[in-house]
């Protein structure tokens, strides 16, 4: 009984598939906000113009499906409830430096 919960569950991959696709969109809007129109500019100023926002958009989307691509690739999507972090660490190397 203690496995079919484990195969049937798909709550738990579907909730990793969304908070990592959140994440990655955050982390490339917040590079784009904090390179173009933070404080930051005063220290390291914008030379060559300011780059459209709809071009920074579309690649998050692209660096999205890759990185999900390459953690379901990987396995990282299991249906399980509990995970130890000695088991997600290398696997979230692994992606990270292939992403």
């Amino acid at each position: 009984m203690k496995q079919d919960i484990y195969k049937r569950n798909l709550l738990i991959p579907f909730l990793k598939i969304i908070f990592d696709g959140i994440a990655i969109e955050l982390a490339v809007l917040s590079a784009y906000y904090l390179r173009f129109y933070s404080p930051l500019t005063g220290i390291i100023p914008v030379t060559k113009g300011y780059p459209q926002f709809q071009g920074y958009f579309y690649f998050s989307l692209f660096l999205m499906a890759v990185m999900i691509f390459l953690f379901g690739a990987f396995n990282d999507y299991r249906s399980r409830y509990l995970s130890s972090f000695s088991q997600d660490i290398p696997v979230l190397f692994k992606v990270c430096v292939l992403g």
